[in-house]
């Protein structure tokens, strides 16, 4: 049985006072107007990538629990996503893949790497939310003993790394008792076939592991990806975590013939989304 524990709009810049003149009025009006335009419009981050609204204040972080769940019981295994339970607006990141794409009309090549680039800075830079799987031996947490597995933009695979630290908070979490041959089973075989289908997929956008190290970060094989494919397959689990995607629509404009193939993809909203479903049944 899953077990689980609970434990910006822009700011509004300054205060318009309505007149009963018409003047008054539609100067009120007007601010008004701009104040709106200023919380839809798109901000910029450090790599000068264009986030709407619809891509901000999507994370959720607002429980820690630092030994995972001790209800369950150890050894255990925690599913993590810090991420508020909606879908990703997949719109607004294909508007931003558009207007990469835009910059590179008749060289489709340039336009995939562009396209690719700026999916990957928007996925794994951190604003989407993040999923990642622990595992704890026991209630006394240590780094020999706390084992974090995820997947990250520019690195691909990654083992105890501090961005999937236990004391990190999350939206939403899954725990379950796992045996020793389970947790075999996930470092010796789930893991390392996950980074060979992470790599082979991979190489339809050109990329491929850095030098020392395994798994491909993508478009496709992000966090969600990996966090979600371990959890199903060591606990032999379905939880979902895609949601439908047309790649076929995009394919041709972001210079991507492997996208004709692709119709969903990993989501850490979808995947809390899902979550809150199982959870609310216990």
């Amino acid at each position: 049985m899953v077990k689980f524990n609970v434990n910006q709009s822009a700011k509004t810049l300054g205060k318009i006072g309505k007149s009963s003149s018409l003047l008054q009025h539609e100067r009120y009006c007007v601010a008004e107007k701009v104040i709106k335009k200023i919380c839809e419009v798109s901000i910029y981050n450090s790599d000068e990538i264009v986030l709407s609204r619809a891509l901000t204040n999507l994370k959720d972080e607002s429980i820690i629990m630092p030994k995972g769940d001790p209800s369950v019981g150890y050894p255990q295994i925690c599913l993590r996503s810090n991420r508020k339970p909606e879908p990703t607006d997949l719109e607004a990141i294909s508007k931003i893949a558009d207007d990469a794409a835009a910059a590179h009309p008749n060289d489709p090549n340039a336009r995939a790497k562009a396209v690719i680039k700026a999916i990957n800075q928007i996925c794994g830079g951190g604003s989407l939310g993040h999923a990642w799987v622990i595992v704890f031996e026991s209630d006394n947490v240590t780094d020999s003993n706390c084992h974090r597995y995820g997947y990250h933009e520019g690195v691909g695979y990654t083992k105890n790394r501090s961005n999937d630290r236990p004391n990190r908070g999350f939206a939403y979490q899954l725990c379950l008792k796992i045996s020793k041959e389970q947790f075999h089973v996930l470092e010796h075989k789930i893991i390392p076939q996950l980074n060979k289908e992470s790599t082979e997929i991979a190489k339809n956008f050109h990329l491929q592991p850095n030098p020392d190290e395994q798994g491909v970060y993508t478009p496709l094989t992000n966090c969600t990806w990996f966090a979600g494919n371990v959890w199903n397959r060591t606990m032999n689990q379905f939880v979902e975590f895609k949601q439908p995607f047309d790649g076929s629509e995009h394919a041709e404009d972001w210079g991507i013939n492997y996208l004709y193939h692709i119709d969903e993809v990993s989501d850490p909203g979808y995947l809390s989304l899902e979550m809150a479903k199982i959870l609310s049944n216990y």
